[in-house]
């Protein structure tokens, strides 16, 4: 697909280093990767050993702590080649906002578990403020990570519960950059959940996810969320210690979950250090095919990867998962608008919050149904990078 745009060079580059510049949204590479955190102390007073369990407790403190601050580990000259350093958000939570967060210069917000209280661990204790507000810091920047566990996935419109049966595994993957169970801190073929919950994803957003891992009862307990590029975790013991999980004590890596949990925060460093994802989801029947947003034409079933780069060091990673179905096929199509834009598609004009669909003939011969949504931009702008230049439209039109 390539759009045709009305340019506003000097204007709109003007908008997009005011936007980057606000967000951090640009293509730096960041050598020390801020974790920022919620203090147990913030929601639970005094009470820091039944309450929350976060990176100050002592079931993650004496643990996972550790190990991500161990320059062998992490660290300029360690297996991720990027340097940890936490950060506790000591803010009122009630007026944290996705400003405050960036203004913290977070790269990686670990959310922490704060059930409500011994036996419901199905709500969070956190501010309803405070989770929106994580989820709007996570949706301004593609590299802006978020790892949401158990209860406080909910905000992100994921349902986990307590019905994990051991062990879990990893899901067959072709998408080498998500691939947490072989990561730098080595191969995972099976892993343990740990303590009274034991969670698993039953339901997920209709904007999309990448399940990486599932239960021994074929349950997703790890995902990649679509929509903002976070990483879903089915219970906060895959970063715990003491019977609650099965991290090891201290700053090396021993066991299986040791190596899970540091390659999940390696993926980390990743994503902070990658310009943009796109995630796409086909259904085609057999014989069809579809062009990629990289350009490329797909006929086979899977997750196929593009890696588009531009002269400025951004790199857009295009996973297009493709579903091969002989009865109806659906289709989705994402436009992301700034505000108050128009888009004129097939002599008809849309705006944010507009849906279309129509039914076609697919090549292979399936009946077709495609469904156009119009949403909005997180970053305020509709662009393409053409020749390293923010180009900006406010009439595009499809060639």
């Amino acid at each position: 697909m390539r759009i045709l745009s009305l340019v506003w060079i000097f204007i709109f580059t003007g908008i997009c280093n005011l936007i980057f510049a606000q967000y951090n949204c640009g293509c730096e590479s960041v050598q020390i990767v801020n974790i920022c955190y919620i203090p147990t102390a913030s929601i639970c007073g005094n009470n820091t050993f039944n309450c929350g369990i976060t990176l100050d407790h002592p079931w993650q403190a004496d643990g996972i702590v550790p190990k991500l601050l161990n320059l062998d580990n992490f660290g300029p000259q360690g297996i991720s080649a990027c340097s940890l350093n936490l950060v506790p958000m000591e803010v009122d939570l009630n007026e944290l906002s996705a400003q405050i967060i960036t203004d913290q210069d977070c790269h990686i917000f670990y959310v922490g578990n704060f059930p409500k209280d011994a036996s419901n661990f199905l709500a969070s204790d956190l501010p309803d403020e405070t989770l929106q507000a994580i989820y709007d810091w996570s949706t301004l920047c593609a590299n802006n990570l978020a790892i949401i566990p158990q209860a406080e996935a909910l905000k992100w419109g994921y349902q986990i519960v307590n019905q994990n049966v051991n062990p879990n595994q990893p899901l067959p993957n072709n998408d080498p950059f998500f691939d947490i169970f072989d990561g730098p801190f080595g191969s995972v073929n099976s892993f343990d959940q740990g303590g009274a919950f034991q969670g698993v994803i039953v339901t997920f957003p209709t904007t999309g996810m990448t399940p990486l891992a599932i239960d021994n009862n074929d349950k997703f307990t790890i995902s990649l969320d679509h929509e903002t590029s976070d990483i879903i975790i089915g219970d906060i013991g895959y970063f715990s210690s003491n019977g609650v999980g099965n991290i090891s004590i201290g700053p090396d890596v021993i066991n299986t979950n040791d190596r899970l949990a540091c390659n999940i925060f390696a993926l980390g460093c990743e994503i902070v250090n990658t310009g943009h994802f796109i995630f796409e989801d086909f259904e085609i029947c057999d014989g069809g095919s579809i062009v990629s947003y990289g350009g490329n034409t797909l006929t086979e079933e899977g997750i196929h990867i593009d890696s588009i780069s531009s002269a400025q060091g951004c790199d857009t990673i295009v996973n297009t998962q493709i579903i091969i179905n002989n009865n109806l096929i659906i289709t989705q199509e994402v436009f992301e608008l700034c505000h108050d834009e128009t888009y004129l598609l097939n002599g008809n004009s849309y705006q944010i919050g507009d849906v279309d669909s129509f039914e076609y003939l697919a090549t292979g011969n399936c009946d077709a149904l495609h469904i156009t949504r119009f949403l909005s931009y997180p970053d305020a702008f509709l662009a393409e990078i053409m020749d390293t230049i923010c180009i900006y439209s406010s009439n595009p039109t499809i060639d």
